[in-house]
């Protein structure tokens, strides 16, 4: 039994015509019928009823078809991680991403790259802004996706911005911060600021917090409820803030610097060459990402 009488059995099957199969294998109709006819001796069963012009499975072959159709599946599969390894590339792959955009957006992204690469091994890390250049660096990860802020001046960390994502400085319509029209670098550090923490002692410079008195969570949501609850004030992406604010459950801190924009991009290591895989997950962000806004 080889894989070629396999497959002309699973097309006929679906064409019913040896002449529809031989145009798609390009192979002679003779050829293929003789295929056709060693399965059948090897497996001792006729597959089809034979009429003038069309060939209709009949119980034997409406049985075998699906075993027969997952092998070549699984045949496919074979073939298809040798070509990976063949070309020096493994089957897995390695994501960091903060909570900038919503969780929704990654589960639609990684079921998209999942149907399309079903033999490629996700690993899938959900890690604080502050941390993620630093697991690209140390090759935690293969691939970061965040708020890169000022991530391009370290060279062992390529950034490629796909989005600019809006800062907000907000609080609590009941915090101090709140009160005041005119809210000065002097206001702000005298408040405590909720910030995010870090794994990592090594951060770059814009992730340091300004109030000398902090409170710190691994992702944006925790720091998002913390300022609701009126812990404090924080420096948070638009898009985690907008329903908020719109509900009145938060307002802009009326500072010069209240509202600034930020890149939001995708960090790998500059040696470290995109594969397909990544190059599927690289467009799929970076089209949906313009469908965010």
């Amino acid at each position: 039994m080889n894989l070629t009488k396999l497959r002309v059995f699973a097309l006929t099957a679906e064409h019913g015509s040896l002449t529809k199969v031989a145009n798609i294998m390009g192979k002679t109709r003779t050829s293929l019928s003789m295929a056709l006819s060693s399965l059948e001796d090897e497996l001792g069963v006729e597959l089809f009823e034979r009429t003038r012009n069309r060939l209709v499975l009949n119980d034997a072959g409406s049985a075998l078809l699906p075993d027969c159709r997952n092998i070549l599946n699984m045949a496919e599969s074979l073939y298809s991680k040798a070509e990976q390894f063949r070309q020096g590339d493994s089957d897995k792959i390695r994501i960091a991403y903060d909570d900038t955009l919503a969780s929704s957006f990654w589960r639609k992204q990684l079921v998209a790259l999942s149907d399309e690469f079903p033999h490629v091994s996700l690993t899938v890390i959900k890690a604080s802004s502050a941390d993620i250049p630093t697991l690209v660096r140390e090759n935690h990860v293969d691939l970061g996706y965040g708020l890169v802020f000022s991530s391009g001046d370290d060279p062992q960390v390529k950034v490629r911005a796909l989005h600019r994502i809006r800062m907000m400085a907000v609080c609590s319509p009941k915090h101090e911060l709140a009160k005041l029209t005119n809210v000065t670098s002097t206001d702000i550090s005298a408040h405590r600021q909720i910030v995010l923490s870090h794994l990592f002692e090594e951060i770059h410079q814009d992730f340091r917090p300004i109030s000398s008195s902090t409170m710190s969570f691994s992702n944006y949501q925790e720091v998002l409820d913390a300022v609701i609850d009126n812990l404090g004030w924080a420096i948070i992406p638009e898009t985690l803030v907008k329903q908020e604010l719109r509900q009145e459950h938060l307002v802009v801190v009326k500072h010069p610097n209240g509202m600034y924009f930020e890149s939001f991009g995708e960090m790998s290591r500059p040696n470290d060459h995109a594969v397909e895989t990544r190059q599927a997950l690289i467009d799929g962000i970076e089209e949906g990402i313009y469908d965010l806004f």
